[in-house]
């Protein structure tokens, strides 16, 4: 099983964790820059500037196998 260092230190997570993560934030962040709410505005308000998307295909990990259970 191959597995990425986590950012704290503290273990590590498999690469399925770490796509299930980023579709979190990508999901997240789908929803907050989505013109059909009103976060956008909302934020411009409140902070002085806008939500973008910050994932994107060269800051993510790819789905690279159809299976990915553990072989042990």
């Amino acid at each position: 099983m191959r597995t990425k260092r986590s950012r704290t230190g503290n273990g590590s997570s498999a690469g399925s964790t770490i796509r299930d993560s980023q579709g979190i934030v990508r999901l997240f962040s789908e929803f907050v820059i989505d013109s059909r709410y009103d976060w956008v505005p909302a934020c411009e308000e409140a902070f002085g500037v806008f939500p973008v998307a910050i994932r994107y295909g060269l800051n993510t990990i790819p789905h690279l196998r159809n299976h990915e259970s553990h072989q042990d």
